[in-house]
């Protein structure tokens, strides 16, 4: 990988790109087909910010993620314990590749800081099980990078500090969801608004002793 960060001022750049290349294959003891599956993937990084110093940071930024499936999906081996159910892997997988725009604002305040952002993420080859009827009767799951998502956003957040004895937090997310199917001839789809909060604080008593409290909804 490289990467490279120029200061120009109040402003700041930086640039990263990494080159992964996987290898997977794997050979059942009793029977069955050996699999290979190789694949390279470029995964590029941008940041672009401006700081005011003493006040805070505002950042545009640009992020490509990079998920493989595990063994669980990869596993061509027929799982028969229930003969009317049965389920296997599929070894020609590809990663889920992410990709996420964000703009983000992070500023100092004399208690502590506040910081929010607005984002926009996708996938387009996601990895969805997938479940259908063989020779009438049998029930059958495996998987294949079927899902195409959206994820569209906003987050918020307050940190406060008090002589550094007490320490708390607020965070909350909420943003928009969509989901649907690609590459097959039923179409399929879901969305909707999702939500969270989460809450944390500590007290230090002394040096060596404390106690801290958390939740989320």
């Amino acid at each position: 990988y490289a990467q490279g960060t120029i200061s120009l001022g109040k402003f700041g750049l930086k640039a990263g790109l990494r080159y992964e290349q996987t290898h997977v294959d794997g050979d059942l003891e009793k029977g069955g087909t050996p699999f290979v599956n190789d694949y390279g993937n470029w995964i590029p990084t941008a940041t672009v910010s401006y700081t005011r110093q003493g006040k805070g940071t505002y950042k545009i930024s640009y992020t490509q993620r990079i998920q493989r499936p595990g063994m669980t999906f990869l596993n061509p081996w027929v799982n028969q314990s229930d003969s009317l159910n049965i389920s296997y892997g599929n070894p020609e997988l590809e990663p889920e590749v992410s990709h996420g725009f964000e703009f983000g604002i992070n500023s100092f305040k004399k208690f502590g800081s506040i910081n929010a952002s607005v984002y926009h993420r996708f996938t387009d080859n996601s990895i969805e099980s997938i479940r259908f009827i063989q020779n009438d009767n049998i029930y059958v799951t495996t998987y294949d990078n079927i899902g195409k998502n959206y994820t569209t956003g906003l987050s918020a957040g307050v940190n406060v500090m008090w002589k550094m004895k007490i320490f708390c937090g607020a965070n909350a997310n909420l943003y928009y969801y969509k989901v649907k199917t690609i590459g097959y001839s039923q179409s399929l789809a879901n969305e909707g608004i999702n939500y969270n909060f989460n809450l944390f604080g500590s007290y230090k008593f002394t040096d060596r002793w404390g106690i801290m409290a958390f939740g989320n909804f």
